[in-house]
């Protein structure tokens, strides 16, 4: 369960695990903290995409687009995301309780 927190992070809240193990607890706070901050940056991201666009080119003249550097830099900030995931998994899988860097001190679950 420790390790579903990180894949499918609801997963252990609805079966009632992380009332029962303080490992499968650890994990989900972090994994649910994780997908909150990732989804967070879901909706900042697809504003500013929104927001800040450029004209077309060739034949999608009129149509505008998202800039190159802004894809560029919003696809770089995405990679904390991801690495942040591997590294719970890692530590779930592993069977460690080691808190993730940036999130380690907040908790959701009480």
């Amino acid at each position: 369960m420790g390790i579903l927190a990180y894949v499918v992070f609801f997963i252990p809240l609805i079966t009632g695990d992380h009332k029962k193990s303080p490992f499968v607890k650890f994990h989900a706070n972090q994994g649910l903290v994780l997908w909150i901050a990732f989804i967070g940056y879901i909706i900042i991201s697809t504003v500013l995409s929104a927001i800040i666009k450029v004209p077309g080119s060739g034949f999608f003249y009129y149509v505008p687009r998202t800039p190159g550097w802004l894809s560029a830099i919003l696809w770089l900030l995405s990679i904390p995301f991801i690495a942040l995931d591997i590294m719970g998994l890692i530590s779930a899988i592993n069977g460690q309780m080691k808190p993730l860097p940036v999130i380690e001190k907040i908790s959701i679950l009480k």
